[in-house]
């Protein structure tokens, strides 16, 4: 090598060095000051980070340090900080940074090539035994993008399932042969909106998306359930799916009566989907198990891993009955070959180790899910997994769902009484270490008490519909703790790792988060009513 040759190269080992110990420093003073960082960016923070973005690509680029040095000065604590509102475990965040430096496809699944497709399978096994399902019921099973991916799985696969009996065909694929042939009602109890827009991607249709939620009943009314599958007999040309919520988004609540509805379900040849991105993880609780009773028995189950196993974004989960089903719709065509590129290739040779034999049969990950390029995301998931173990996470749920339901007797008894009222208590719910009306899980809907303490600005009849939309903004502007509107309320999601840990020291003068949550919502409600006179009707 040259002199030149040599200079160059060590010229370029320096850059990543420098690099990689700017990286080193941010994410020390990250994990030094999380717990004093505000949820969200100042207005001045962002507003100079919109000034300081780049209108137009450099002539001559900026260099390896360059734009890290960019997004580390103007925009901290700036606008990215405004979108942080879960977080990431250490182990996960190592992880995902290793998931970077190894930059992984997982596709094919190479086992003599590369051990990233069986990381991958075995995460997925870890996964199910964290939530108590068999790893033989559920052997289609993969990571997504996420619940809106998940779902889409999900539903694809409950389409083809539904018009196979629809027409009585088990041959038929409307993946292969589109949907001319049938078409497929999802019933479903409050749908999330990431089901709605899978019903349009995979040609459901979000019209045929049908919300069977009483609301007097708190539930699927079972006999309108009936009748509406009973209306869909073998070669009537309609295929059913039905679709149920572990968590729900607004409540946290859970559908009931899963048992009945499987049964009703295989009587009427249905597919059931319980998507449960949430509320998967109640299983790990054994006085929470009711809010998850019946997850086994799903056909398909969506789940998140960047919600309560926090993990960096983007992470989903997907667990699927049927692996032929899934492979079918997401593998190549049956009428043609696949790519000899994406065509799997095993060890040469006869001496194969029974691990190996194993890994040889995992399923290229591109042949069960939507692309076919696919970053190692089951890397931080795997590191999480094995940082915390079980015992881990199910203390983590545990101080979660606890931190929610003592938020929500503050305001419902607690001096917070005085300013808002608890929206989603179900009296058929008990609590960990206490017997009254508690929120379902993790998630407290609230709204401001009509009252003589309330300022007028934040009660939900105002004239203008807006009162909850400005009482988010208040909170939310305190950059104390993030909150997020929901149907004519404010809706606290409770499930960063660090949520309800005691301050590091014991002599710290650092706040409990409940007091800091408590006294935030305290001083939205007091300020505003001392710069108004006009309280709640």
């Amino acid at each position: 090598m040259s002199g030149h040759s040599v200079a160059r190269e060590r010229s370029r080992l320096m850059s990543i060095v420098t690099g990689v110990e700017q990286l080193l420093a941010i994410l020390v003073d990250r994990e030094t000051n999380i717990r004093n960082v505000p949820t969200i960016a100042a207005p001045h923070n962002i507003q100079n980070a919109l000034e300081s973005l780049p209108k137009a690509l450099p002539e001559k680029g900026l260099g390896t340090e360059g734009p890290l040095l960019l997004f580390n000065m103007p925009y901290s604590p700036g606008s990215l900080r405004a979108m942080l509102v879960l977080g990431a475990i250490p182990a996960a965040l190592h992880g995902d940074i290793l998931a970077s430096v190894y930059d992984q496809n997982v596709q094919v699944n190479l086992p003599a090539e590369t051990i990233s497709t069986t990381v991958e399978h075995r995460t997925l096994e870890l996964l199910l035994d964290l939530l108590k399902l068999p790893r033989e019921s559920f052997p289609g099973r993969t990571i997504t993008t996420g619940a809106t991916a998940s779902n889409v799985l999900g539903l694809a696969c409950g389409r083809d399932f539904a018009i196979r009996h629809a027409i009585q065909d088990p041959e038929y694929s409307a993946a292969e042969h589109g949907l001319s042939r049938a078409d497929v009602k999802v019933l479903a109890d409050r749908p999330h909106a990431s089901l709605l827009k899978a019903a349009s991607l995979v040609g459901i249709g979000r019209s045929n998306v049908i919300d069977m939620f009483d609301a007097k009943a708190q539930q699927i009314d079972l006999t309108l359930l009936e009748g509406r599958l009973a209306a869909c007999p073998p070669g009537g040309l309609q295929g059913i799916i039905v679709a149920l919520s572990f968590g729900e988004v607004n409540t946290g609540e859970s559908s009931p009566n899963v048992k009945k509805i499987r049964e009703l379900c295989d009587r009427y040849h249905a597919w059931l989907h319980i998507d449960a991105a949430f509320g998967a993880f109640a299983r790990l609780v054994p006085e929470l198990q009711d809010q998850a009773a019946g997850l086994e028995l799903a056909d398909s189950i969506t789940s998140d891993a960047h919600k309560w196993l926090n993990v960096p974004y983007d992470s989903g989960l997907f667990f699927c009955r049927s692996l032929e089903l899934q492979t079918s719709i997401f593998g190549p065509s049956p009428r043609s070959a696949p790519p000899p590129y994406l065509t799997p290739i095993g060890p040469l040779g006869s001496q194969v180790s029974p691990e190996m034999e194993s890994a040889l049969l995992i399923p290229s990950p591109l042949n069960i899910g939507i692309e076919n390029s696919r970053r190692f995301r089951a890397l931080p998931i795997f590191c999480a997994l094995l940082s915390l173990g079980r015992d881990g996470y199910t203390e983590m749920i545990r101080r979660h769902v606890e931190f929610a339901r003592r938020l929500g007797r503050w305001m419902t008894s607690g001096e917070g009484s005085k300013w808002f009222e608890v929206l989603n208590l179900s009296p058929g719910v008990s609590s960990i270490s206490h017997s009254e009306p508690v929120v379902p899980l993790n998630i407290v809907l609230f709204r401001a008490r009509p009252g003589p303490l309330c300022p007028a600005i934040f009660s939900h009849t105002s004239s203008d519909g807006l009162g909850s939309s400005r009482l988010v903004r208040a909170i939310n502007d305190t950059r104390r703790l993030y909150v997020s509107p929901s149907m004519n309320a404010v809706r606290i999601a409770v499930s960063n790792w660090m949520t309800g840990l005691p301050p590091a020291h014991s002599n710290s003068a650092d706040k409990d988060d409940f007091d800091i949550v408590t006294a935030a919502l305290i001083d939205v409600m007091t300020s505003a009513a001392s710069s108004s006179a006009t309280i709640c009707a």
